[in-house]
């Protein structure tokens, strides 16, 4: 068995958590208090449950049910092998709750078993415990769940009754030991060993009794028969007084039908009369021209009603139609400036307008001078690149005789040159770079010049594109002109959701009176009253003297109904004090015979008398036979049947041969029982000292291979020559063997189902290399399909395994 996910609800400390492990080794390292403890509880609560709360297990209890609610719930997903080896998908879901006051707390749990391949529920009603890994709680403590204070605690008494079961009978639930007395009960219910109890001795005296009440009832047999005859003649005389009752209760039977009969006439009598005012009733509907039922007081209600609804609607009208001429007279928004508030909002809304309009204001405002010093700048430079240019072609060539000329030749001839080295050439370069810069400056003073016309026209066209005429409109005044068509074009849009509610209003209410009058039209059209041009006022008159109409006629109507309800009601009376009888019964019992001339001919003292005679001879005979059969019945009750006790007595033979069969076999079957169990222990004690004995020597290194464990599961060591007591060996070596003896008793009693072991704190007393030993047999335990959960609030556990073999490693918070 294999455990692959703990989910846990609510369990302790612990909310909504959940742990995934390996199949193998897995390390569960935390501080104290972060929880572990708590996580092998819930394993054990999830196989066996909450354990009852006593003096030894309230710690358990208190750690499992969570602080807060009260409950302890959770699943445990797992595998277990199947028939063939195969590992097989369980989940187990478990929860529990704590209900009442303090001192008298009622703890209720609810468990399944799902088959993760299905989805169905199985083993209902088992412990999963023991339906899965087939062993009981207090084997699965003993052997596969292991801590620190409980490290030497081996209940022996149950271990070996679990073992000797699962190898006596494949079974760890088939205790043979209960087998025994369970079979020794049934020996002593058959015989007790004095001989003087049990179904066997019953059987005898039983056999004895039978045997004298077969000789008495023997005897009591003649004096049946005379009883029986005295009984028969008391019977016939019984039966002629019968005969004479009867004629008297035909003649009084008579007398009663007819009188019940001249009731029935009266009934119908009164059931004409209904039929009548019936009939006035249909005749006063006819009369009136009704095809249906006749107007009730709901009728004229209805119509009072529909009268008033439709003032009511008429009066609505009028209000909705005051309230659109209010609506139509309220001011009005700047229907122009509201125009341009849709162009302003497709534009983008007044602060990209207002942005816009400032950067071209801007650019116009600074474009200006910038072209003009360009203009000046550039202008000065082509004058002196124009001039040099001239001066260094006469260096070469004079080219103008003017003195001003010449003199600013022989200048730069004199003053100049000398600097440049006398080179002419580059002085010609200087010069066209002046002029070219000249030129540069002239173009970009142009560019300036057409970029601020081109702003200039821009925000031009911006401010007429939302209907300002003035184009040097200030930021000021445009962002206020946007605002007022924004607040127009509001205005506007207030007045016309006011005039279109009131317009819908007045509509909706006009319809409303308009349908009103066609329904209280088809009300007086149902009444034959058709109005021309029918009006509001023409309409609500009609209605009032309509109602008054339906009024009268209803209580004309009320006043045949109550009499029709009174003359029912009699009717009803007389047919229930009837009810009892079947009139076409009666006339066919009384016959030809008139009831008038029977009621009157009639001497119904005389007709009673003669009936309570015959009736008191008859129940004078009736109790002589009575008693007469009750000295019989008694007579054979004491006497019983001879054939039956016969019967019985063969009955008794057969079961007292039976009971004798049933009892040799009961004592044979002890004797076997008693034999087998007794070879079965004797084997099993070297098979757990041998198993223990290897796992201690891998722990201690060869220092001790053997251990001597006795029939309550105490243990020795051989060291040597000698054996010593697990007692006077240390505490971490008393936990090795402990530990050894629980792994063997776990290999023996689950077999290939090996249970996941869980340790919680046991190797803290091991020094680091017995503390190896054990991880790497524990290793070894998991490598071989079995599955360890080491609790540690250590980091030396899993640092030691990191240089054995792949685990697990949990870390707590």
């Amino acid at each position: 068995m294999q455990i692959q996910k703990l989910i846990i609800n609510e369990y302790g400390a612990f909310k909504n958590r959940e742990f995934t492990l390996d199949g193998g080794m897995n390390v569960i390292e935390g501080d104290n208090e972060s929880g572990k403890s708590t996580v092998l509880s819930f394993i054990r609560f999830m196989l066996y449950g909450m354990p009852r709360k006593s003096a030894n297990t309230v710690t358990e209890r208190d750690r499992g049910i969570s602080w807060s609610g009260g409950v302890a719930g959770g699943s445990m997903e797992l595998t277990v092998p199947d028939r063939n080896g195969e590992p097989h998908g369980y989940r187990i879901e478990r929860h529990g709750q704590l209900r009442g006051a303090t001192g008298h707390e009622n703890y209720a749990e609810t468990c399944k078993i799902i088959d993760l391949a299905t989805g169905t529920e199985v083993f209902e009603g088992q412990e999963p415990g023991r339906a899965l890994l087939g062993i009981s709680q207090e084997t699965f403590v003993s052997t596969a769940c292991i801590r620190q204070l409980e490290c030497t605690a081996v209940d022996g008494t149950g271990v070996n009754a679990s073992i000797e079961n699962l190898l006596f009978a494949a079974n760890e639930g088939i205790n043979t030991e209960k087998a025994t007395s369970k079979l020794d009960e049934i020996r002593k219910t058959l015989l007790h060993k004095s001989g003087k109890g049990g179904l066997l001795f019953d059987l005898e005296a039983k056999k004895l009794i039978l045997e004298e009440k077969l000789a008495r009832a023997k005897a009591a047999a003649e004096e049946i028969v005379a009883k029986e005859t005295t009984v028969a003649s008391t019977g016939a005389l019984e039966t002629e007084l019968g005969a004479k009752l009867r004629e008297c209760e035909d003649a009084i039977s008579l007398y009663e039908n007819c009188t019940v009969l001249r009731r029935f006439d009266e009934l119908h009598t009164r059931e004409d009369a209904v039929v009548g005012l019936e009939a006035t009733l249909t005749a006063l509907r006819d009369g009136k021209g009704y095809e249906g039922p006749l107007p009730t007081r709901e009728t004229v209600l209805e119509t009072q009603q529909l009268e008033r609804r439709l003032s009511e609607d008429a009066t609505a009208v009028t209000a909705a139609q005051t309230d659109l001429s209010k609506a139509k007279n309220a001011p009005d928004g700047d229907r122009t400036l509201a125009a341009y508030a849709e162009t302003i909002e497709e534009m983008g809304g007044e602060e990209p307008l207002v942005k816009e309009f400032s950067r071209l204001s801007s650019k116009t405002k600074t474009a200006k001078p910038l072209s003009a010093l360009a203009y000046a700048f550039g202008g000065i430079l082509l004058l002196v690149g124009v001039i040099g240019l001239l001066i260094a072609l006469s260096l070469e060539t004079p080219l103008f005789t003017f003195p001003l000329f010449t003199s600013l030749v022989d200048l730069v001839a004199v003053n100049l040159l000398p600097l440049l080295g006398g080179n002419a050439v580059l002085f010609k370069i200087i010069d066209f770079s002046v002029l070219g810069i000249g030129i540069l400056l002239i173009v970009l003073g142009v560019l300036q010049s057409v970029s601020t016309a081109d702003a200039k026209k821009r925000r031009t066209a911006l401010v007429q594109s939302i209907g300002i005429a003035d184009g040097s409109v200030s930021r000021e005044g445009f962002s206020a002109y946007i605002l007022a068509c924004l607040e127009g074009r509001e205005a506007c849009e207030s007045y016309d959701d006011a005039v279109k509610q009131a317009v819908a209003l007045c509509e909706q209410r006009e319809l409303a009176l308009n349908t009103r009058l066609t329904e209280c039209l088809a009300k007086l059209a149902a009444y034959d009253v058709i109005l021309e041009n029918p009006t509001v006022q023409s309409v609500s008159q009609a209605l009032n003297q309509t109602a008054d109409i339906l009024s009268a006629i209803c209580a004309e109507r009320e006043r045949l109904e109550g009499d029709i309800q009174n003359a029912k009601a009699l009717v009803a009376t007389m047919s229930e004090s009837l009810g009892g009888y079947n009139e076409r019964n009666l006339r066919s019992a009384v016959g030809d015979h008139d009831p008038a001339e029977i009621i009157a001919a009639a001497d119904v003292e005389k007709m009673e008398m003669a009936r309570r005679y015959c009736k008191e001879q008859l129940a004078a005979a009736t109790a002589k036979r009575i008693a007469l059969e009750k000295e019989l019945i008694a007579l054979t009750a004491a006497s019983e049947n001879p054939a039956k006790l016969w019967a019985k007595l063969d009955e008794t033979n057969a079961e007292l041969a039976e009971k004798r069969f049933q009892y040799e076999s009961v004592v044979m079957a002890i004797e076997a029982i008693d034999s087998a169990s007794d070879s079965l222990r004797k084997s099993v004690t070297p098979r757990i000292r041998e198993k223990a004995g290897a796992l201690m020597g891998k722990i201690t290194d060869g220092k001790y291979n053997e251990l001597g464990v006795a029939q309550d599961m105490s243990v020795n060591v051989f060291a040597g020559n000698s054996t010593r007591s697990i007692d006077v060996l240390s505490k971490g070596t008393r936990d090795a063997a402990y530990l050894s003896l629980r792994m063997a008793l776990a290999d023996l009693v689950c077999g290939e189902n090996l249970p996941p072991l869980t340790l919680d704190e046991s190797l803290s007393l091991l020094d680091e290399k017995r503390a190896t030993n054990v991880l790497s047999m524990l290793h070894d335990y998991t490598s071989g399909g079995g599955q360890c959960l080491l609790f540690t609030c250590h980091k030396r556990e899993g640092q030691l395994m990191s240089s054995i073999g792949a685990f697990n490693h949990i870390r707590l918070r």
